[in-house]
């Protein structure tokens, strides 16, 4: 149990935006990575009583690539290579959807 509603909502309009600094040659990988974000495959796993959760293990680059291609965006080499050291980050920590 946690906050949640308008209380959460009274809490976080306090707080300062994130902000963070990224090495020049990372940002194209961000900014794809924006874009694709949604694009998770997922597994689902059991937590018990017949229940279970779903969590991501990886970016679905078929999709991935058709929605940069779809945008016009050129995605070098090197930039698919720092987006998966994004998602690998993510799926680590269990970020994805966030």
């Amino acid at each position: 149990m946690g906050l949640s509603g308008p209380i959460l909502d009274a809490a976080l309009e306090d707080l300062p935006p994130e902000t963070f600094e990224a090495f020049p040659e990372t940002v194209t990988a961000l900014e794809v990575f924006h874009i694709v974000s949604t694009q998770w495959r997922m597994r689902s796993i059991p937590v018990g009583m017949g229940a279970s959760m779903s969590k991501p293990f990886g970016l679905d680059y078929s999709a991935c690539e058709a929605i940069v291609r779809l945008r016009g965006i050129n995605v070098a080499p090197e930039t698919w290579g720092h987006l998966q050291i994004i998602e690998q980050a993510i799926v680590e920590n269990g970020d994805a959807g966030r």
